[in-house]
């Protein structure tokens, strides 16, 4: 007679897998999954804008992820490779319009940005081998985005998985509790419901499937904005000035496109606005600020125009202040300030030098330039500055002149976050607390959630985003990219926002991140020309509450990254345990 087995050993009855279930994935089939992944990205975002592949983009890396955590990987840096391959047609698409801004940058960004899907299956195919997948795969989601988004070289925040879920307004609202790093998260969780169930995991994948659904229809019905009876109208002026005036603006032409400005600024303010709104540095002349012109009016500069006539550098200026006079509302300019601008002869010629340079915003009013101004903050990385390179600056040099055309980059950053009182003609017993982020600070979400939300409460009740966008060329894809971002902070934040670019695309869009007006003269989505846009929106109430996301909710990146990195750590130690386990036997 047989003795019976020990009470603690336990026999699993399992099927014996087949030779193709055993396959471990290769370089081909990484090659192939990155292809499918660039393509389901590709038809998110636009010009095809199918939103909701954002919902199934992420699911090939998943798939593939879970299929190195249980089979292994044959060749895994060669894979890792082809991953990185298979994706750069999509990069390679999004970011054609860098072609003539810099032609070699252009290419090192694609696979910067490349690397990023195949970091995140290497992590995920460790941390899955002792985390379930619909937990790890989420979370790793949203740590490598927010790593890629906001801290390499600075960030790069532009192509999140969720970003065209915007144009999803019940599927956005999570954004106004989590942000959308958050909303990315949500729909990293549903691809990896999809392949939870695809892998005969219905449970799992079921559970993660309603555990996304529940979060979503409870943040859909708790996180709409309040609407204001205030309402805030901004006369916005898109002057349609070339990119190219950034490395050579004649004068002849600054004095052509100032008389365009300013015929576009009285028809603005023909239309009973609060305030007129210039673009980013779209003024000619060197700047305004009452320290600069006084060094620049002693130094008499002038400007040589082709007819032979002579005009003081500051003419422009003084002509900005005067048309502030003629017209009724103030105005906010986009121009550049300096600290100790000064004018220096050494006989030879004249040299212009100062300690620092700022992207700035203006408030003129009434023919008086506020002493309030904005500093752009968060300089565009690799077109403002160069993230650590520009501490060596022969280097920054070199690499200026061997990709961008010897371009100079001496902007500093600003320090603080302004804010602009503007009267209301729709309400006598308030202002309009109003925020500047210029250009590319719009796709940084920590800045414009510290714009808005101060320590004891709402600081500002609307964005004013001043910016040039003259880089896109023709791209209009470019363009309505740039045009989400915006939205997306005006979700998070609960709070509307004006856009003036300088050759589109100017809006207007409320606090829950919906488009309200687009376009200029009419013509909606019109890019390359000049016009005026009567943007109304309506305010919060000044006590208005933060946003869940404001209050603490933008910590989530900050968890998932921190999360990410213990599971990157771990997994790396039981895949050395299993190793040493193997060779020992």
């Amino acid at each position: 007679m047989k003795s019976p087995a020990p009470r603690d050993v336990v026999h699993v009855e399992s099927p014996t897998p087949s030779s193709a279930d055993l396959a471990a994935p290769g370089p081909l089939y990484a090659l192939l999954i990155g292809l499918v992944h660039a393509g389901l990205l590709l038809l998110a975002f636009p010009p095809v804008s199918w939103w909701w592949m954002s919902l199934i983009a992420a699911a090939p890396l998943v798939w593939l992820a879970s299929l190195a955590a249980t089979r292994g990987q044959r060749r895994p840096t060669l894979s890792f490779l082809a991953l990185m391959l298979g994706t750069i047609p999509a990069w390679a698409f999004q970011n054609s319009w860098m072609i003539d801004v810099t032609a070699l940058g252009y290419p090192v960004l694609c696979l910067v940005l490349a690397l990023f899907p195949a970091i995140y299956v290497s992590i995920l195919g460790r941390a899955a081998k002792w985390m379930p997948l619909a937990v790890a795969a989420p979370m790793i989601w949203v740590g490598v985005e927010f790593f890629r988004g906001d801290l390499f070289f600075d960030g790069y925040s532009w192509f999140l998985l969720a970003q065209p879920v915007i144009d999803a307004p019940w599927l956005a609202a999570a954004g106004a509790w989590i942000g959308l790093y958050g909303v990315s998260g949500l729909c990293a969780g549903v691809a990896t419901a999809i392949v939870l169930i695809t892998r005969r995991r219905i449970k799992a994948g079921i559970v993660t499937l309603a555990a996304v659904g529940v979060f979503v229809g409870v943040a859909a019905g708790g996180a709409r904005p309040g609407v204001g009876t205030s309402e805030f109208v901004a006369g916005v002026v898109q002057c349609n000035v070339p990119q190219n005036n950034k490395l050579a603006w004649k004068p002849d032409q600054q004095v052509e496109d100032f008389k365009s400005l300013a015929d576009l600024s009285r028809r603005a303010a023909g239309n009973d606005v609060d305030v007129v709104v210039w673009p980013e540095t779209m003024k000619p002349g060197m700047t305004l600020d009452a320290e600069s012109l006084g060094a620049e009016r002693s130094a008499q500069l002038i400007y040589k125009l082709a007819n032979g006539e002579r005009m003081a550098s500051t003419e422009f200026a003084d002509a900005t202040i005067e048309l502030s006079r003629e017209l009724a509302p103030p105005m906010l300019i986009g121009e550049d300030a300096f600290d100790r601008f000064r004018v220096e002869n050494d006989g030879k010629g004249i040299d212009i030098k100062y300690d620092h340079r700022y992207n700035s915003v203006f408030l003129v009013r009434a023919g008086e330039v506020s002493p309030v101004r904005y500093d752009k903050v968060r300089r565009t990385p690799f077109g403002e500055v160069m993230p650590y390179i520009s501490a060596w600056p022969w280097l920054e040099k070199k690499l200026l002149d061997l990709a961008a055309r010897g371009m100079s980059l001496d902007l500093s950053a600003g320090t603080s976050l302004s804010v602009f009182d503007l009267p209301m003609k729709s309400s006598q017993s308030r202002v309009a607390r109003a925020v500047t982020p210029i250009c590319f600070e719009v796709t940084e979400a920590s800045l414009c959630r510290r714009m808005i939300a101060g320590e004891g409460g709402r600081r500002a009740d609307v964005f004013v985003n001043v910016t040039n966008d003259g880089w896109f060329g023709g791209s209009r894809v470019g363009r309505v990219e740039h045009l989400q971002l915006s939205r997306w902070r005006c979700l998070e934040n609960a709070t509307p926002m004006v856009r003036a670019a300088n050759t589109g695309l100017s809006a207007a869009i409320d606090a829950s991140g919906a488009i309200i007006q687009v376009g200029v003269d009419g013509e909606a989505w019109g890019i390359n020309k000049p016009g005026v846009l009567t943007a109304r929106v309506r305010l919060p109430e000044p006590d208005a509450p933060a946003t869940p996301y404001a209050r603490g909710g933008w910590l989530l990146p900050w968890i998932c990254l921190a999360a990410g990195l213990a599971m990157t750590l771990m997994g790396w130690k039981v895949g050395r345990r299993a190793s040493l386990g193997r060779s020992c036997s």
